[in-house]
C-alpha cells in the first residue's frame, strides 16, 4: 500500500528535519495522511540504523492481514519508505485512548485482555520485546473526531457490539533479539528497564539487580497494567487472580510467558467464567493500591483460593522491602550490582571448575 507523495511530502520533509530533535527528547515524530483509497494511515519518521527500523521491518515481512482472524494485536506496518537517508515507516491510522468511554461489562474488559495477551504473545514469538507497554501505547480501531474526547458514544456503541479490536503500537524502547535464542537466555541491561515510569513496571530490576529478562519484564508491565485497570474485579470474575498474580509474580522463573498467560486466559479464565458474569455490568471501580500491596485473594470462596493456591502471591517481605528502599539511592543501587555481578561471576568460575574437575 502506498502513499499519495503529494499529499504527504511536505509533512515528512517537516517531521524528518524535527526528528534529530525528537530523539533526543524522547517523543515520536508522527503524522498523519491519506493513502490512494482515501483511507487514514500515520507517517512516523525513522531514524535509519535504529533498533525500530529493524523491528519495523521484521513486522512488515509478517504482511497485512487479510481478515480479522489473522490479525495478531499488533499494529501492522503497511511500508517502509526511504527519504532523505532515513526512513518513514506507514501504519493505519487507529484511536488512541483505548480505555475511554470506560469499559461497561466483564465481556469488554476479558476482550482487552485477551486482544493485549495475543499481541504479546506474536511480539514475543518473533523475539520482540516491546519495553513501554502501558495504556499510551496501545490503539483502537476506532478514530475519534477529537484526540481529547473521552465521552466518544460511537465508541462506546461499537464496543457493546464486539466491533472494536486493540493492538500494541510504538516500538521506540523495543529490543528485537536473534529469532533462535530462548526467551530464558534474553538478557538487558537493567538501566533499560528505566525507560518507563516506576509504576507502570515490576520490580524486576528494583533491588540492585545489573540485568533482566525483557520478556519476562513484558509480561510483569502488562500484568501491572492489567492490576491497575481491572484488579478490582476479582470478586466478581475470580479468575482473574491467579493470572494477575502469575503475571506479576516477582519469582521470574515461575512468571508466565505471555504464551502461557494467552493459554491460562483461554483455557481457565474464559471457561470458568459463567456467561451471565461475562454480560454483567461492572461495579464502580474503586481505588485498590499498588499491584504487589491489594489482596486480590479477600473475600473470595475459601475452596476458590484452596483449589488455586500455588498462584497465591505471598506479601513482599520486610527485608525485601528495605532493600528496594534504599537501592532508590544510585550509590546504594551501584553497590548491590556490584555484589551482584561478582556473586554470579563467583558462581559461573565455580561451575566450570566442578565440570572440568
Amino acid at each position: 500500500m502506498k502513499v499519495v507523495l503529494k499529499v504527504v511530502r511536505i509533512p515528512v520533509l517537516r517531521l524528518l528535519r524535527l526528528s534529530m530533535h525528537t530523539l533526543a527528547t524522547g517523543y515520536a515524530t508522527v503524522n498523519f495522511a491519506l493513502n490512494r483509497l482515501r483511507r487514514h494511515v500515520a507517517l512516523k519518521a525513522i531514524l535509519a540504523g535504529s533498533e525500530e527500523l529493524r523491528i519495523l521491518r521484521r513486522l512488515h515481512e509478517q504482511g497485512v492481514p487479510r481478515s480479522i482472524d489473522d490479525f495478531h494485536n499488533v499494529i501492522p506496518v503497511l511500508d517502509i519508505l526511504p527519504c532523505e537517508g532515513h526512513w518513514l515507516a506507514i501504519m493505519p491510522r487507529w484511536g488512541t485512548m483505548p480505555l475511554d468511554p470506560s469499559l461497561d461489562s466483564v465481556h469488554e474488559v476479558f476482550h482487552f485482555m485477551h486482544c493485549l495477551l495475543k499481541g504479546l504473545t506474536f511480539l514475543h514469538d518473533h523475539r520482540i520485546a516491546h519495553g513501554d507497554i502501558k495504556t499510551s501505547n496501545i490503539l483502537v480501531n476506532h478514530l475519534d473526531r477529537d484526540f481529547f474526547d473521552r465521552s466518544n458514544r460511537f465508541r462506546r456503541l461499537l464496543r457493546s457490539q464486539s466491533k472494536l479490536t486493540y493492538a500494541f503500537c510504538d516500538f521506540d524502547n523495543s529490543t528485537m533479539f536473534s529469532p533462535s535464542i530462548s526467551l530464558n537466555e534474553c538478557r538487558l541491561p537493567s538501566y533499560v528497564s528505566f525507560n518507563t515510569l516506576p509504576d507502570q513496571v515490576p520490580a524486576d530490576t528494583a533491588q540492585g539487580e545489573f540485568d533482566f529478562n525483557p520478556f519476562a519484564f513484558d509480561v510483569g508491565m502488562l500484568g501491572v497494567l492489567f492490576c491497575h485497570e481491572f484488579q478490582y474485579l476479582t470478586l466478581i470474575a475470580p479468575m482473574l487472580a491467579p493470572l494477575l498474580d502469575r503475571m506479576t509474580t516477582r519469582y521470574i522463573e515461575g512468571r508466565f510467558k505471555a504464551s502461557e498467560a494467552l493459554q491460562f486466559f483461554e483455557e481457565e479464565v474464559l471457561t470458568n467464567t459463567a456467561e451471565h458474569v461475562m454480560s454483567s455490568s461492572l461495579p464502580p471501580k474503586t481505588a485498590t493500591g499498588a499491584f504487589d500491596t491489594f489482596d486480590r485473594w479477600a473475600g473470595l470462596d475459601p475452596n476458590f483460593v484452596d483449589k488455586w493456591s500455588a498462584f497465591r502471591e505471598p506479601p513482599v517481605p520486610l527485608h525485601l522491602k528495605c532493600l528496594r528502599y534504599v537501592c532508590e539511592y544510585p550509590w546504594i543501587f551501584d553497590a548491590v550490582s556490584f555484589v551482584r555481578r561478582v556473586a554470579r561471576l563467583i558462581r559461573v568460575r565455580i561451575l566450570l571448575y566442578s565440570c572440568l574437575v
